[in-house]
């Protein structure tokens, strides 16, 4: 056992005492442990000796000479494929060093981009395709009416449960309260509309990252009657990205 000067350890026939114990940052050991110290290893073999015998310790291990073996291959092919793509850059298509250089790099940045993704970009309205760095009055209606949109697709369920914050809650005109999960469950299987009409929209704003948006809504479907009612949509920024945090029906008068 490795001792805190280098040396190493050994037993004593003599049980710990109190004495044994009586540094402040002593351990005591059971049975008794007393630090032996032996002086520093000198080498005197030359670093190619030290080199050689390293070397062979590698290529006789049965896991690291098989690993070693594999990157060599592996960068051998790598350098001669990259050999021959030159070759043929400068013989047959007569590029520049300079085109081969920069066609080389566009590659190089176009692996990294399968690797880990795309660049970061400005925030965008989760995966509704509109990019908004704050809640305006047009930003905001465009994506509530994509969420008719997708309530008429019979895709309301993973639109809403995407959009939605994790507390957010919907307010139904019956007076129904629904949370994320059950709006995702109960839109999942409403039949979808027909059709809709949007109108007097108005903004109001909340507060920092902060809108309700109010509106009149007008649904169809079949040979239903119409489905008028005022909504009141609160969407709040969410790590730069629009989510909705409450949505409330009123019974429109007719």
């Amino acid at each position: 056992m490795g001792g805190p000067d280098g040396g190493t350890l050994a037993t004593s026939a003599r049980p710990a005492g109190p004495e044994t114990c009586r540094a402040r940052h002593t351990h005591c050991w059971f049975p008794a442990l007393a630090l032996r110290s032996h002086p520093p290893t000198v080498r005197t073999e030359g670093l190619l000796r030290r080199a050689t015998q390293a070397f062979g310790s590698l290529w006789g291990h049965p896991y690291l000479a098989a690993s070693l073996r594999c990157c060599t291959t592996l960068t051998f092919v790598s350098v001669a494929a990259a050999a021959l793509v030159v070759r043929y850059a400068s013989r047959t298509l007569a590029l520049s060093a300079g085109a081969i250089g920069l066609a080389v790099g566009v590659g190089a940045v176009g692996g990294r981009q399968r690797r880990l993704g795309p660049w970061p970009q400005r925030s965008r309205c989760g995966d509704y395709g509109l990019e908004m760095d704050q809640l305006t009055r047009d930003a905001v209606i465009a994506l509530e009416r994509q969420g008719w949109d997708a309530l008429c697709r019979s895709t309301g369920g993973q639109f809403y449960g995407d959009l939605m914050t994790p507390e957010g809650l919907m307010i139904l005109v019956n007076g129904a309260v629904l949370d994320r999960g059950a709006v995702v469950s109960s839109l999942s299987n409403a039949p979808a509309w027909d059709r809709y009409e949007l109108a007097d929209e108005r903004l109001v704003p909340l507060g920092a990252g902060t809108v309700a948006l109010v509106y009149r809504a007008s649904a169809f479907r079949g040979e239903q009657a119409p489905f008028d009612a005022i909504m009141t949509s609160t969407y709040v920024l969410v790590d730069g990205a629009p989510r909705l945090a409450l949505y409330q029906q009123t019974m429109a008068a007719r």
